[in-house]
């Protein structure tokens, strides 16, 4: 069995001594958000025998469980992205294109939370000395996840916007919309907050052509550094954030290295890394209750 959500699982280990006997069968699943170096491979499923191990979309993640637990199995798996565009035109697309007028613009989308660290964002557009760029903010806003000084930052950038200021509160039903505004952007802005895990927006940058600029310090700078497609900086520094936009802004990215990093994080690899994965947990050691057929697996 393979849940494909395993965050939702429960952890608690006097939860697992008796859980157990409900899974009689090899399971694991897809964990997106690992545990913390000091609890990871001590969650409460551990304790099941027929538990047989995790897939995680961080190389770093899938290493440390594996070394706490060897007698398991840990598979870190490619984060894909859909870059499908829509059919015809996106009228946020191009409304954003018209008001940046030939200027840079530098993209903030998707779902607009605190963690997507609008203060750098805003704190970087309403620096005096960026009108070469268009800073445009475009996604769902979500104000409950928004501290005092964002809010205050994302109410002066949305009420008086300076000339190089574009913002749409808007939900994506469909994917394609957002990849449309992506694609109509110049660089990405994905220097989140305190933000450790791995993010789709890699995918759907390097898809699409787009370089980066990402906080420094987690596994999407590693990732961006790596493969040469963008900058990182530290998450709090507006003025070292805006000096790497101008660098991405005067120097290209080869189409190579966007397109090493898509086959590296291509669905074709994702099912072959998964397949591994289940074929490595049905080749374990039977486990209690296990029938040993795998011709009926």
């Amino acid at each position: 069995m393979l849940s494909m959500y395993a965050d939702v699982w429960m952890t608690n280990p006097s939860y697992w001594r008796t859980a157990a006997d409900n899974v009689p069968i090899p399971w694991g699943g897809i964990r997106f958000i690992p545990s913390r170096k000091e609890n990871a491979g001590r969650e409460g499923y551990f304790r099941d025998p027929n538990f047989r191990g995790l897939c995680f979309l961080d190389e770093e993640a899938a290493a440390r469980y594996q070394k706490r637990n060897p007698e398991r199995v840990f598979q870190a798996l490619p984060d894909v992205a859909n870059i499908l565009l829509p059919p015809g035109q996106s009228q946020i697309a191009g409304e954003m294109r018209r008001v940046a007028a030939g200027r840079t613009i530098v993209l903030l989308c998707g779902s607009i939370e605190g963690r997507k660290n609008v203060k750098a964002f805003c704190e970087v557009a309403l620096m005096p000395d960026c009108d070469g760029f268009l800073f445009a903010i475009v996604g769902q806003i979500h104000p409950a996840t928004l501290s005092m000084d964002e809010k205050k930052l994302l109410k002066a950038f949305s009420e008086s916007p300076p000339r190089n200021a574009f913002i749409r509160d808007v939900y994506f039903e469909d994917e394609r919309d957002m990849n449309a505004v992506i694609d109509a952007s110049d660089i990405i802005f994905a220097a989140y907050r305190n933000f450790r895990i791995s993010s789709n927006i890699l995918g759907k940058a390097a898809g699409l052509g787009k370089p980066l600029l990402v906080s420094d310090g987690y596994v999407m700078a590693d990732r961006v550094g790596r493969y040469g497609i963008g900058l990182s900086a530290p998450e709090g520094d507006a003025r070292l954030m805006l000096e790497k936009l101008r660098l991405l802004e005067k120097k290209a990215i080869p189409a190579s290295k966007f397109e090493r990093f898509t086959a590296d994080f291509s669905a074709k690899k994702m099912g072959d890394d998964l397949g591994e994965f289940v074929e490595q947990c049905l080749d374990r050691a039977p486990c209690r209750g296990e029938a040993v057929d795998r011709a009926g697996a």
